[in-house]
């Protein structure tokens, strides 16, 4: 059987039945368990002979005192302990054979004569009687063990067969010195009988001892020989057999260990001879404590492994558990063994982990991936590996160590998510782009046709219309943008409760009748670096998503909070939207920031506002998280970092100068369609144009009309070179040429770059007729970019 299982808190009540957890017994059938369980502890704590509850697995669970003092252990080294490893190794196999036949279902008793190694070292020769109690599937729950002490019959069994077999037959084929001890009656003491075991064991003549006992007394190591004398005293004046075991030191200075045993005989003169036996256990010894040392070694790492270790036995129900087990589960040691491991899983992983388990049993290790369900209903996402538990060929049961990897699952879960949503965003950036340059073409043409009709031309209204058609657009490529963090933003310090008192005004018509708004400012100013149309957006999507979620009426409420941070860590401001609605379950919860999903039927959400809140806080350094629940409504909460600078007073102005168009501009676009309309917007307003396709075209038109040239209009993103490189160039050559970058696609950075490398302004696409003109108009000199 196994070393390995832990020993039970206490043993099985004497009928053997565990009652199940939730099913408590009546007060007067709990009354009597407790009598007859307090009847059978003092029956077995009481009883003059060894008794023992030994587990399944061998090792003893409860002893009594009559078992200690017979092997010279106290009840808290016994217990816990495998038999095995008490247990004279020649006797070891007919006993775990016989252990094997109670687990196959062949023997419910069975007895034996062994002998069991005393802590002192000799043999004690035991009758063994051991019964078996099984549940109700038949398996065994433990082995009740009695051990009567037949060490003096056995050795009086020994001296007969003795004189059977001829003396010098005994002395020459006993593994030992074979010798007979004599007490005279008168007083003194010698050998009689000194076999040639004398001369291999101890390097003496047997005539010599016969001479003189002190030949090998003396050998005995000095820290031993106290107990020699002492013991062979006390077992002759008690009649009783002698058990020693000891050192030796030889004359080559050679330590030995020897275990000393004899039975005492009265001869009719009065005298006392002891027929006995001293042999050399030095390697059993050594053997029994590298077995000792090695059972220590697996104690400690069972016992501090950090990961879960536990032993099953073949029907599936737990041997052992250690504390990372306990911990990991949330169940006791006590609730653990004996039951089986099914329960713990969550219902999907019962067959697939039955399955791997059956294959450990038939001898082949496994490793796997469960899930658990803890004490508290927390699902703990568990590594497993099963081995087969070996002893003498056969498969007893399985080992098991399982490594909690939840918290590795939910950030591989989160990377995941975060390549998805950053892909997702590349894609509607990539989209946005090219959909500006489209909407740029659209918005431009249609404000020309439009300024060119005359008011009561019906084709005037058709006009608008395009034109109401290409903001929208417009719209929705923002919402992309955002939700890539790719829009262009014009962040100012605001006072976050200056935002949100604004806002609630707005908010009010939105929300309706049937919703309530608190407003919960902080007490403080709480500023952050931000841009003002942008995160009002963000305060109108959650508002909408809110409202959306509280169709029969509710409460929302917006807080503001400036929270005390510990010293050295950034100060923040938090921003907290909390509805009273029903709430999302986890699967809803898992994709509410993703672009296009949506809970809404198809056509009345296109699922952008909350990946554009995402974007948006996201892009603003900030973090946004959700706490939510079916039936406990939902939080959104926004952390910025706090700005070092005051607020300003207010939103900033959207309107550019307005000054009359004159010189000449270079517009270079490689998209045909906003190049063309960049150039009629530009000629119409009284601009002389020229046009580059890239900015290699470009550098070549400056060279051949540099001089008349005060405008270049850019477009960011172009190949080969692209406008920010081009902006330097035109610095360093050409520095009073003014610079105007677009784009429809504007990375921060890349826009940060232009304007430093340049000290250009910026114009986002599809750009309005006054948005272009006036960036043109306002647009500064290159060369204040350019330093030595």
């Amino acid at each position: 059987m196994s070393d390995v299982s832990p020993v039970p808190t206490s043993p099985a009540s004497p009928a053997g039945e565990l009652r199940r957890e939730g099913q408590p017994p009546s007060d007067a059938a709990a009354e009597a368990l407790r009598e007859s369980e307090a009847r059978f502890r003092g029956a077995f704590d009481n009883v003059t002979i060894g008794m023992a509850i030994t587990n399944p697995d061998g090792r003893w669970a409860r002893v009594n005192a009559a078992l200690c003092r017979l092997l010279g252990y106290s009840e808290e080294e016994l217990v816990g302990r495998s038999f095995a490893s008490l247990t004279h190794p020649d006797d070891v196999a007919p006993n775990m054979s016989l252990l094997r036949r109670v687990h196959a279902g062949e023997l419910d008793r069975y007895q034996m004569e062994k002998r069991f190694i005393h802590k002192r070292g000799h043999s004690v020769w035991i009758a063994l009687d051991a019964t078996v109690v099984r549940d109700a599937e038949g398996k065994p729950l433990y082995l009740v063990a009695q051990h009567q002490d037949v060490t003096e019959r056995k050795f009086a069994e020994i001296a007969r067969n003795a004189q059977v077999v001829p003396d010098a037959g005994v002395r020459t084929n006993a593994p030992g010195m074979v010798y007979q001890f004599a007490y005279r009656a008168g007083g003194g003491r010698a050998f009689i009988t000194v076999s040639q075991g004398a001369n291999s064991l101890f390097g003496v003549d047997p005539v010599d001892v016969l001479r003189d006992p002190q030949t090998i007394f003396d050998l005995i190591h000095p820290d031993d020989r106290e107990g020699f004398y002492s013991s062979g005293v006390a077992a002759r004046d008690a009649f009783v057999p002698w058990n020693w075991e000891g050192r030796v030191i030889l004359a080559s200075g050679e330590e030995k260990v020897i275990n000393g045993a004899s039975r005492p005989a009265r001869e009719p003169d009065g005298s006392i001879v002891s027929d006995g036996l001293l042999m050399d256990v030095t390697e059993r010894r050594a053997a029994a404590v590298r077995l000792e040392e090695s059972e220590q070694r697996y104690r400690s790492l069972f016992e501090q492994h950090p990961d879960a270790v536990f032993s099953l036995d073949l029907g599936g129900r737990f041997t052992s558990v250690n504390p990372a087990a306990e911990e990991i589960s949330g169940f006791t040691a006590a609730e653990l063994l004996g039951r089986p491991f099914a329960p713990l899983l969550v219902d999907e992983h019962v067959s697939s982990a039955a399955r791997h388990f059956e294959q450990a049993c038939q001898g082949e290790a496994r490793k796997y991936e469960v899930a658990i369900l803890h004490r508290t209903g927390r699902r703990v996402e568990l590594d497993v590996t099963n081995v087969p538990i070996v002893v003498r060929g056969e498969v007893i049961g399985v080992y098991g160590i399982a490594k909690d990897q939840t918290m590795r699952r939910l950030l591989e879960a989160q990377l995941r998510q975060a390549q998805k949503m950053e892909a997702v965003g590349q894609l509607a950036g990539g989209v946005a782009h090219d959909f500006n340059n489209i909407l740029a073409a659209i918005t431009g043409y249609a404000e020309l046709l439009h300024a060119d009709l005359p008011p009561d031309d019906v084709r005037r209204s058709d006009a608008e219309e395009i034109l109401k058609g290409a903001r929208r657009a417009a719209g929705l490529t923002r919402q992309l943008l955002a939700f890539s963090r790719k829009q262009v933003l014009q962040p100012v310090t605001l006072d976050i409760n200056d935002v949100v008192a604004d806002a609630a005004a707005m908010l009010g018509p939105l929300l309706g009748a049937s919703l309530k708004l608190i407003i919960e400012p902080a007490g403080t100013p709480a500023p952050v670096l931000a841009d003002r149309s942008q995160f009002e957006q963000v305060l109108m999507n959650l508002a909408v998503n809110a409202r959306d979620a509280m169709p029969e009426g509710g409460t929302l409420t917006i807080a503001v909070g400036v929270p005390e941070r510990p010293a050295g860590e950034p100060a923040v401001v938090t921003l907290s939207v909390t509805d009273t609605g029903s709430g999302m379950p986890p699967e809803v919860e898992a994709h509410a920031f993703e672009p296009f999903f949506t809970t809404k039927p198809v056509g009345e959400g296109s699922g952008l506002g909350l990946a554009m809140v995402h974007g948006i806080v996201e892009q603003s350094g900030g973090t946004i998280a959700i706490r939510t629940g079916l039936g406990t409504g939902t939080t959104f909460d926004i952390t910025m970092p706090m700005a070092k600078s005051a607020p300003c007073a207010g939103a900033p102005d959207s309107g550019g100068p307005k000054v009359e168009a004159q010189g000449t501009v270079l517009v270079v676009e490689d998209e045909d369609g906003v190049r063309a309309i960049a150039r009629r917007i530009l000629e119409r307003a009284g601009y002389v144009v020229h046009v580059a396709r890239n900015g290699a075209d470009a550098l070549r038109v400056l060279g051949e009309a540099g001089p008349a040239v005060d405008v270049v209009v850019s477009d960011m993103a172009m190949p080969e070179m692209g406008g920010a490189e081009l902006a330097r160039i035109i610095g360093m050559r050409f520095p009073t040429i003014r610079v105007v970058l677009m784009s429809g696609y504007a990375e921060d950075e890349m826009i940060m770059q232009g304007q430093s490398a340049s000290g250009a302004s910026f114009v986002a696409k599809p750009f309005s007729t006054r948005a272009l003109l006036d960036a043109v108009a306002a647009a500064p000199l290159a060369s204040t970019a350019v330093t030595d």
